[in-house]
């Protein structure tokens, strides 16, 4: 086991990371859509949706890796590490999505390459959305199921 993705002092790390996670990640991604659908915003909010996108990177490693180590305390939460685990992929796609597109307007590029980067990135970003609340309610019920009955 990994003792350090285990405790912060004597707490367990997975609540508090991924809470960091599961609010900075959606978050990000929203601003993404809205700065991509409206251009008047995008000036002002394109940039901050990628850094935070890209500080949401580390948050969902910490989280993943927080989640493994604490499974190997508690036992297997099931559909919830499955769902888990396919955070990380999406959250990098999601930021490199994200980092063309803005290099796509910056440099003026061709009006088709910036629709595609705008489809695929508002595509990822609802799929990031989904699968946040997915292993959030999956995660919910491994843990709270046999309490609440």
């Amino acid at each position: 086991m990994d003792e350090l993705f285990l405790r912060f002092g004597d707490l367990p790390l997975h609540p508090l990371a991924v809470h960091f996670a599961v609010v900075l990640l959606p978050l990000s991604a929203i601003v993404f859509i809205v700065t991509v659908c409206w251009p008047k915003f995008r000036d002002k909010f394109l940039v901050t949706s990628i850094v935070g996108l890209g500080v949401s990177v580390p948050a969902v490693y910490v989280s993943s890796q927080s989640g493994k180590a604490f499974q190997e305390v508690v036992g297997n939460p099931g559909v919830h590490a499955q769902l888990g685990d396919s955070m990380m992929v999406l959250s990098i796609g999601m930021f490199a999505v994200a980092f063309a597109y803005w290099l796509a307007v910056k440099k003026n590029l061709a009006k088709p390459i910036v629709y595609v980067l705008s489809f695929i990135g508002i595509s990822v970003a609802i799929a990031v959305i989904v699968m946040i609340v997915l292993i959030g309610h999956s995660g919910a019920a491994a843990t709270w199921s046999s309490v609440l009955g």
